[in-house]
């Protein structure tokens, strides 16, 4: 019984956040900083940059909220269909960056895409806007990119080979929620 009460929990956080993601009941605080960042964003997003209206909703109280409501989650996914379902909703919440849809990509192929926009290796004018009016939030960027293209591809090296779940699964997938875990802290302006 109890097991079954903590999965539909997480399997209920999941859903209240990919359903209404900026309309959590316990909504935390805006980050610190959204305020020295507001004006130039919200002229970059009323011209149609998708990235700083992303940066601004991550800024926000709903968008802090989300954030850890994703990060209390993947502390302890029960089951492959948990991490599943929390990748899609991840990517869904910044799918207006990637409008070509779901990448099918691993994370460390998500990792060096978003180090090719950091270095300017890579074109992506909107990216390369807002990058320029917040050299600072270069972090934030490069998480929500990361975000943007999550989906089974990630965990897939993991899941082809294993239908482990509970503390096995998330050993298993250890490298990998630590670094999704690193990259929330980003976004939560804790972690660099």
């Amino acid at each position: 019984m109890k097991l079954w009460k903590r999965r539909s929990q997480t399997c209920l956080l999941i859903s209240i956040s990919a359903s209404i993601p900026n309309e959590a009941s316990d909504q935390l605080q805006s980050r610190g900083d959204r305020d020295n960042h507001a004006g130039t964003l919200a002229a970059l997003s009323e011209a149609g940059n998708p990235y700083a209206e992303i940066v601004l909703k991550i800024l926000s109280a709903p968008g802090q909220s989300f954030i850890d409501t994703v990060g209390r989650v993947m502390v302890k996914p029960a089951n492959q269909d948990v991490v599943t379902l929390l990748l899609d909703v991840l990517r869904d919440y910044f799918a207006p960056l990637r409008p070509a849809g779901n990448p099918d990509l691993t994370l460390e192929a998500l990792e060096e895409e978003a180090e090719q926009l950091l270095a300017g290796k890579a074109a992506c004018r909107a990216f390369e806007s807002c990058l320029d009016a917040v050299p600072e939030l270069a972090g934030e960027l490069k998480a929500m990119r990361i975000f943007s293209g999550m989906g089974y591809g990630v965990v897939r090296p993991v899941f082809s080979h294993s239908d482990a779940i509970g503390s096995l699964m998330r050993r298993k997938l250890e490298p990998v929620l630590t670094s999704l875990m690193a990259y929330l802290r980003v976004l939560k302006g804790t972690g660099t």
